[in-house]
């Protein structure tokens, strides 16, 4: 019998079922059955989907027995009878010790139930952080340069501000990215690409925009924009400060990017100045095109 429930708590209980492994007698629990106070009887296989990283059919097997098992102790249920008196269908299954379980409601019983199984998942710290953002962090040319750019495209169409520094989601509930400019027809990131910057974040910062540009494209499928690409600042050519040497950094900087968003259907555009950005942002973004 279920204890009566604590203010503020759901309880419950829970039986798994086992299924056999090897020549060792090892058990592994493919789903859980159980009774929860206000909730009556339900079931749950402990594999969502089939492990592929299990060998052989067993990945496909833990999930379809589990959800087999599943489905019948609810429909025994269903028609009256006693859930001590059910057996699994499948031959081979044993059974577990009922086990009370409580949780903040419903749902939290369930994972609780979940988590006491094995291959089943267990809650962690991790779980309740935002995602941490495997990204470079920006090089202080690079975030000169977008807010140079967004100033200029605030002047010259104030409208297009608002398109800057967009969020994107990829899992639905952390933003994993972020994107410089998202418009109706153009998407862009901002790189800076200095010779004379620390080499280690040269690349590393312009590749990590590149990773969200694609990911991003991914993300919008067949309602991509038209254009997506890296915006890179590069030094204008024969400024005394810098060398030949430093030249050369910055055009082997560049073709190794392009190589990069060659590899993701993309590309980088060089510009020498924030004004020029601007142009290329407002020319694409605000084109019209007739069919």
């Amino acid at each position: 019998m279920i204890t009566s429930p604590e203010p503020g708590f759901v309880t419950g209980r829970v039986q798994p079922i086992l299924l056999p492994l090897g020549q060792f007698g090892e058990l592994v629990c493919i789903a859980v059955v159980g009774e929860a106070a206000g909730h009556g009887f339900w079931a749950r296989a402990v594999a969502a989907k089939p492990y592929s990283c299990l060998p052989g059919e067993l990945g496909h097997a833990l999930f379809s027995f589990g959800s087999l098992v599943s489905a019948d102790f609810v429909e025994w249920c269903i028609k009256g009878r006693a859930p001590e008196a059910w057996r699994p269908p499948l031959g081979g299954l044993t059974t577990g010790h009922w086990t009370e379980v409580c949780g903040f409601d419903f749902e939290d019983v369930v994972r609780v139930s979940l988590s006491l199984a094995g291959l089943g998942p267990v809650p962690s710290e991790a779980d309740s952080k935002p995602e941490q953002s495997n990204f470079a962090p920006r090089t202080s040319e690079e975030g000169r340069f977008l807010e140079a750019v967004r100033t200029e495209v605030a002047r010259t169409r104030p409208g297009l501000d608002k398109s800057f520094r967009k969020t994107l989601s990829l899992t639905g509930k952390v933003v994993s990215g972020e994107i410089d400019f998202v418009g109706h027809h153009y998407v862009t990131c901002y790189a800076a690409v200095n010779p004379k910057g620390r080499a280690a974040t040269r690349v590393q910062t312009a590749s990590a925009a590149l990773w969200r540009l694609a990911r991003a494209r991914d993300a919008f499928g067949f309602a991509a924009p038209s254009v997506i690409e890296l915006t890179t600042w590069v030094p204008p050519r024969g400024m005394p400060i810098y060398s030949n040497a430093d030249y050369l950094i910055v055009d082997e900087t560049i073709a190794e990017l392009r190589a990069q968003a060659q590899r993701e259907h993309l590309e980088v555009f060089s510009v020498f100045d924030a004004p020029m950005a601007c142009q290329r942002l407002i020319g694409l973004e605000t084109v019209v095109t007739h069919q």
